[in-house]
C-alpha cells in the first residue's frame, strides 16, 4: 500500500509516516548523498584527495591514489560524531545532544613492484571500507496550547476523505485486516481502535477525543494540552571498495574501484498529546502517544575509475568519474498507539511492514589540483559534482508493478526540486619536522533543493605523528561552520480557521572527531 495523502514540506525528515509504505524524495536524497569520512588524516585535510594518493581514505574519492602507494599500508579508524539540534515549538526551545561511536574507515594496500624503472612500475590491490554517511540525530520540542489537537486534526482529515469506519476495527479473529482493506492511514486506525476518535452522525465523520461540542456540528479542543514530539535516528552507509591502482613511469597513476556499497538507517519517533486539566474534556482525555519504529538496510554497488597526473615537478592533476549506484533497500516498520480516554487505559499496535524497493543514485565526477613543496608541505583543491535531480526510485522486480507508474508521482518531485550541486574541497599539510604533521581543511556542500538553502560549511584541522618502524597515528576533528535550519509542521492545522500553524523551527549542528592508527610495511 502507498502513501494515500502525501504532503512534501522544506524539512528533510517527513515526521511519523503513518503509512505501510512511506517513501519519499528526502528518502531518495538522504540514502544518496556522500559525506566522506575516510581517514583522520583525509578529513583533517578536508578530504581533498582528487589529485592526491597515499592514502586510504583517498582511495573512495580516486581510485588512482593508490597507484602512488610504494609500501603496503593496513589503516583502523575509529570516530565519535557528535549532534546538536535546538527547536521551538510554541515558544519553547528545547537543545537535544548525542554521541555515537562509529567506525569511518579500516583496510589495507599492498603493492608489487615490476622491477622496471619505466611504463609500468608498479601496480597494487587494496581493499577499503570508508564511512560515507552517518545518520546520527536527536531531536525534541515541547509546547502547551489549546487552539489545535493532533486528534483533532485527524477527525477532520478522516472526515474529509471518507474513511468507513466499518472497515476500522481491529477484530481478535485478524485485527491486521484493517490494514491492509482500509483507505485509512494506519495512525488513523490505531487511533479508532483506542477511542481517540469517534464517529458523530454518520460512519463517515469523525470526531477526536480531544473536542468538545459546541453547537450546530461545531467542536472545538476542551483545554490546554501538552504536546511532545521525539526523534532519534541512527545509521551509516559505508563504501566497500575492491580496488586496483598502477603507476606508469612515475607520472601517471590511475585506478577503478569496484564498490559495495551498504546502508543501515534507523529511526524512532514519538508524538504525544496530554491534558493539562482532564476535567476540560468530555471525554475525560488524559493522554495519547504515538510510537512510530522503522529499519532500513540497503545494499549497492558502483564502479569508479580515476587518474592521478604529473605534468611537471610539484604539481598534480586528478580526475574521477562514478557510475550511478544502483541499490536494492528493505524497509520496516510498524506503529503503536496508546491512549488514556474515558478513565480506561487503551493500546494497539500495527502489524510489521516490509517493503523493497530500488533507487538509481546518479553519476558523480570531480577534478582536483595539488601542489607538493617538496616533502616539506602540500596544499590540494576538489571540485565534484553530480545533479540530484536524476535520482530514480524504482520498485523491486519481484513485485511485478510498472515501475513508471508505482513512483511516478516520487519521480517527478525529485526531477522538480533537486538539482545538480557543486562541491568545493580544500585541503592542506606542513611538516615541521618529517616525524611531525600538521593539517587542515574545508568543505563546501552545495544546497541540493532549489529555493532552498540547504549549503553546509565544515573546517577540519588534525595532527599526524610517524615513528622511523613506520607505525602511525593520525588525529582529526571537523566541524559544522553554522547550524543547518529547517521548518516542519507537527500536524496538519488547516482544518481550524484562523489557527496558527504547529510549526516547529530547528536548527543542526555536528562534530566528528577520527583516530587512525596504522602501520607501513
Amino acid at each position: 500500500m502507498k502513501t494515500l495523502r502525501t504532503i512534501y514540506t522544506v524539512a528533510f525528515a517527513l515526521l511519523i509516516s503513518s503509512t505501510s509504505f512511506g517513501q519519499n524524495m528526502y528518502d531518495a536524497l538522504r540514502f544518496s548523498t556522500m559525506d566522506y569520512e575516510g581517514t583522520a588524516r583525509s578529513m583533517a585535510m578536508g578530504n581533498a584527495f582528487t589529485a592526491l594518493g597515499g592514502d586510504l581514505g583517498g582511495i573512495t574519492i580516486n581510485p588512482a591514489a593508490s597507484g602512488v602507494y610504494r609500501y603496503n599500508e593496513f589503516t583502523f579508524t575509529p570516530s565519535l560524531t557528535n549532534t546538536v539540534e535546538k527547536s521551538i515549538y510554541a515558544g519553547t526551545l528545547e537543545k537535544s545532544t548525542r554521541t555515537r561511536f562509529g567506525l569511518s574507515n579500516v583496510g589495507g594496500v599492498s603493492t608489487f613492484d615490476t622491477g622496471r624503472k619505466t611504463g609500468l612500475v608498479n601496480f597494487n590491490l587494496g581493499v577499503v571500507a570508508n564511512q560515507t554517511a552517518n545518520f546520527t540525530s536527536r531531536s525534541s520540542v515541547h509546547g502547551s496550547q489549546s487552539a489545535t489537537s493532533k486528534l483533532a486534526s485527524m477527525a477532520a482529515a478522516m472526515t474529509q476523505y471518507g474513511v468507513d469506519s466499518g472497515t476500522l476495527t481491529m477484530t481478535s479473529e485478524d485485527p491486521n485486516a484493517p490494514f491492509y482493506y482500509s483507505n485509512a492511514l494506519w495512525e488513523e486506525i490505531l487511533a479508532w481502535n483506542t477511542s481517540l476518535v469517534e464517529n458523530i452522525y454518520d460512519q463517515y465523520t469523525y470526531v477526536g477525543a480531544t473536542e468538545n461540542f459546541i453547537e450546530d456540528n461545531i467542536y472545538a479542543v476542551g483545554g490546554p494540552l501538552d504536546q511532545t514530539f521525539y526523534q532519534e535516528t541512527t545509521g551509516y552507509k559505508q563504501d566497500i571498495t575492491l580496488n586496483l591502482g598502477a603507476n606508469i613511469s612515475h607520472k601517471f597513476y590511475f585506478g577503478a574501484n569496484f564498490t559495495i556499497q551498504s546502508l543501515w538507517y534507523q529511526k524512532y519517533q514519538m508524538l504525544s498529546e496530554a491534558a493539562q486539566n482532564p476535567d476540560d474534556f468530555e471525554t475525560d482525555f488524559e493522554y495519547f502517544r504515538h510510537q512510530f519504529n522503522q529499519t532500513i538496510s540497503g545494499v549497492g554497488f558502483n564502479i569508479k575509475a580515476g587518474m592521478i597526473y604529473r605534468p611537471v615537478a610539484g604539481l598534480r592533476l586528478g580526475a574521477t568519474i562514478s557510475t550511478p549506484t544502483w541499490s536494492k533497500y528493505v524497509d520496516k516498520n510498524y506503529e503503536k498507539m496508546e491512549s488514556e480516554v474515558y478513565k480506561e487505559r487503551f493500546q494497539a499496535e500495527s502489524p510489521i511492514n516490509s517493503y523493497q524497493y530500488r533507487i538509481t543514485s546518479p553519476l558523480r565526477w570531480s577534478l582536483g589540483a595539488a601542489y607538493t613543496f617538496g616533502s616539506r608541505a602540500l596544499i590540494s583543491v576538489d571540485y565534484e559534482s553530480t545533479n540530484y535531480g536524476g535520482i530514480r526510485f524504482k520498485t523491486d522486480r519481484s513485485m511485478y508493478i510498472d515501475d513508471i507508474e508505482y513512483f511516478n508521482n516520487e519521480n517527478q518531485a525529485i526531477k522538480d526540486y533537486f538539482r545538480r550541486v557543486n562541491n568545493i574541497r580544500v585541503g592542506g599539510e606542513f611538516k615541521p619536522i618529517p616525524q611531525l604533521s600538521l593539517r587542515a581543511g574545508y568543505n563546501y556542500l552545495d544546497t541540493c533543493e532549489e529555493g532552498y538553502d540547504g549549503s553546509l560549511h565544515y573546517v577540519s584541522a588534525g595532527v599526524g605523528f610517524i615513528t622511523k618502524n613506520n607505525f602511525f597515528m593520525d588525529l582529526a576533528y571537523r566541524q559544522q561552520c553554522r547550524f543547518t535550519k529547517e521548518e516542519y509542521t507537527l500536524y496538519d492545522t488547516g482544518y481550524f480557521p484562523s489557527a496558527d500553524e504547529a510549526l516547529v523551527s530547528t536548527s543542526y549542528l555536528n562534530s566528528r572527531l577520527l583516530l587512525t592508527i596504522g602501520w607501513r610495511f
